[in-house]
């Protein structure tokens, strides 16, 4: 099979959370993976990260196709012109895999399957700017969301947001919890706390600051049990 993978979440010289996301997913699943073939798109008017790419060279299974063309012109013609058909710049390819929501169209020949990681700008549009909102409402969830053929949602909650906003059928969406990478793991049997300098009772915040992350909401409730010899910690940054 030949998968087509949707790369320019790595435009962002610093990544977030899809990013990070797609990166480790990436990683793993073309070093175990030796029966299908990977195309990776990627595109943006500034050079690809060449550290970033060399993540992925080396790999028989693995190619690469890298495009210069401005951003806004290209997202212009794929919303209004329905054009061009992402599979079909790649040579062809059974399945297009896009890790989060953005602008594409395929062929008819292509199949795809996308990843959901939550529905806050259909749940609390008000945390979003006006641009952001704009772009959301220009991508049409809906629309890509009724074409895949599978949806891969990172969490029981989104699934059941997607059920629910979109009413989207339950056997179309798959909950696929992603994996925790723990690096220098130690071989001394010590708690992870005890190595990054962790309190032994903790709620742990990670992620960027912004309001969608509903951060009140987890400092509200630490308020609620400070009693109970916990402390808050709250690692994050803009994204």
């Amino acid at each position: 099979m030949v998968i087509g993978v949707d790369i320019r979440t790595f435009v962002s010289p610093q990544l977030t959370g899809v990013g990070v996301y797609l990166l480790e997913i990436l990683k793993n699943l073309i070093e175990i993976d030796k029966k299908n073939q990977y195309k990776l798109f990627y595109n943006s008017y500034k050079k690809a990260d060449q550290d970033m790419m060399d993540n992925f060279s080396g790999f028989p299974n693995v190619e690469l196709y890298s495009f210069n063309y401005p951003n806004k012109i290209l997202n212009s013609c794929l919303f209004f012109l329905k054009q061009p058909k992402l599979d079909r710049w790649l040579d062809g390819c059974d399945v297009f895999w896009f890790p989060n929501f953005n602008f594409w169209e395929v062929s008819s020949e292509c199949k795809t399957v996308i990843t959901v990681h939550d529905l806050s700008f259909a749940r609390i549009p008000w945390a979003y700017s006006m641009k952001r909102r704009l772009w959301h409402k220009f991508i049409q969830p809906e629309v890509k969301l009724n074409q895949a053929v599978k949806i891969l949602a990172v969490s029981q909650s989104t699934k059941n947001d997607l059920e629910k906003i979109y009413h989207l059928p339950k056997d179309k969406i798959e909950v696929v919890y992603p994996g925790v990478e723990i690096k220098n793991q130690s071989t001394d049997n010590k708690p992870i706390y005890q190595h990054i300098f962790l309190p032994t009772r903790y709620i742990l915040f990670l992620g960027t600051l912004e309001p969608r992350k509903n951060i009140e909401g987890v400092i509200k409730a630490f308020e609620k049990i400070a009693d109970q010899d916990i402390n808050l910690v709250i690692a994050g940054g803009q994204g």
